[in-house]
């Protein structure tokens, strides 16, 4: 039978050092997912447009920024605006389609905040009711819908 060792006071100091760096180094990681993902919305963003200036195309599409200024800063939004915002989204994305934290990040990339779990259960009951295209291989979605000319990326 093997013998218990007792942990001494700078032992137990030790591991609990060792949890609070563990925990701090998962902050770190979210933080850069966090980063990583706004990156992409910024680049896609400037994709859009660059999109646009190429197609010369002199009327702008109405932004998915506009929604920011009909929303106002509430934290809690209405499932249709939501809504709203998400097929927006997805409908920019055309046949790449996105993950759903993806989404979130477009959104935050737009000024608009979407809450993780809202934008999955919208993204689940679109693909349900037949709006949506789900990908279990990639974990993406995608609108059955293609995006309009203007926002379609240029090859």
């Amino acid at each position: 039978m093997a013998k218990k060792m007792t942990e001494t006071p700078q032992l137990l100091a030790l591991r609990r050092k060792r949890e609070e760096l563990e925990l701090r180094r998962q902050d770190a990681l979210r933080t850069v997912e966090s980063i990583t993902g706004e990156l992409r919305g910024i680049d896609h963003a400037i994709q859009v447009v660059s999109n646009l200036v190429s197609l010369g195309v002199d009327e702008v599409p109405r932004p998915i920024a506009a929604h920011t200024a009909a929303l106002g800063d509430h934290p809690r939004r209405a499932r249709g605006e939501i809504k709203r915002v998400v097929l927006e989204i997805m409908e920019e994305r055309g046949a790449e389609g996105l993950r759903t934290m993806d989404v979130v990040e477009h959104g935050k990339a737009y000024g608009i905040t979407l809450d993780r779990n809202s934008v999955a259960s919208l993204l689940s009951r679109l693909t349900a009711e037949g709006v949506m295209l789900y990908d279990r291989e990639s974990g993406r979605y995608r609108s059955k819908q293609p995006a309009p000319l203007a926002l379609r990326t240029v090859a």
